[in-house]
């Protein structure tokens, strides 16, 4: 059998290990996740083992430019000694903008697939707020992420808790104004590849044919979806702490947070263009006023 390769860059918060873990589920696919590439299902992403490994964890996260897609490809690749798994790929081992600086350092990757992944940008922050929050706990290199995040927009953090009188060091505030400033790295994925084939998450989770077409895709056209396959991927569950509350739409989600949350949100959203970048998805935006 020949073999094929894929990468699916993503931000995260928008259901990659789910995704990956679906994608090593077919007999013919191995697929690693994270950005310490690790097995999606032979290796351990829960909180536990990121607490024993949060220095391996944070300078991989920081490192990604440094792992060129054929080493990672060469690591999915030893993951399995099954001869039936002839595509190898993984998912938010990189974002798009890791692969400026990765095409400098290793100009001539192995041919491979490429997609990126993305979600509604109100789940994807309220996704990565709870994470943040969580890992505040314990992280330190989370906590270095949203004291950058909220120096980069201090002034307007310093209003914000004025006008709602917030402790901006108490870390709900801290990991929530996080989140939303992650939105401008989203920008920059856009920025750098307006065109890259799209993996839209709301769609890959609900939708058999959409998830059928995409593996198509990142199979190079090798791997189809038989029922049974599709029946056990539609029934894996949802597999991070922080994402287990009530699933929301995006405008149940939006009104559910507190009004300084929302003006948060929003003062991200429309200052890194996000409209702009998201509503050729189909992502509904009417509801931010």
């Amino acid at each position: 059998m020949n073999e094929s390769f894929f990468v699916v860059t993503s931000h995260g918060w928008s259901a990659s290990h789910w995704l990956a873990i679906s994608l090593d589920t077919h007999p013919e696919i191995t697929c690693a996740h994270s950005a310490l590439n690790i097995h999606s299902r032979g290796g351990d992403s829960s909180e536990g083992f990121l607490k024993q490994n949060v220095d391996k964890h944070g300078n991989a996260v920081r490192g990604r430019e440094n792992l060129s897609i054929d080493t990672a490809l060469d690591q999915v690749k030893s993951y399995t000694s099954d001869p039936k798994k002839h595509i190898f790929g993984n998912v938010h081992t990189y974002r798009i903008r890791d692969l400026p600086e990765l095409k400098r350092k290793f100009p001539v990757p192995r041919k491979h697939v490429l997609m990126n992944l993305i979600r509604h940008p109100v789940s994807l922050v309220n996704s990565g707020f709870g994470q943040l929050r969580d890992f505040l706990e314990w992280d330190v290199y989370t906590l270095m992420d949203v004291v950058g995040a909220m120096s980069r927009q201090i002034d307007f953090a310093s209003q914000l808790s004025k006008k709602y009188g917030l402790d901006l060091c108490e870390p709900n505030v801290l990991a929530f104004m996080g989140a939303c400033y992650h939105q401008s790295f989203l920008a920059r994925d856009h920025e750098i590849a307006p065109d890259a084939p799209t993996i839209i998450m709301e769609r890959m989770t609900t939708d058999r044919e959409y998830f059928s077409s995409v593996i198509s895709y990142l199979s190079d056209g090798h791997v189809k979806c038989e029922n049974d396959y599709l029946d056990e991927i539609f029934n894996i569950p949802q597999l991070n702490r922080h994402a287990k509350s009530k699933k929301m739409t995006p405008s149940e989600q939006y009104e559910s947070w507190e009004p300084w949350q929302r003006e948060a949100f929003k003062f991200s959203f429309e200052g890194f263009k996000l409209d702009k970048y998201y509503a050729r998805y189909g992502y509904d935006f009417s509801f931010i006023d």
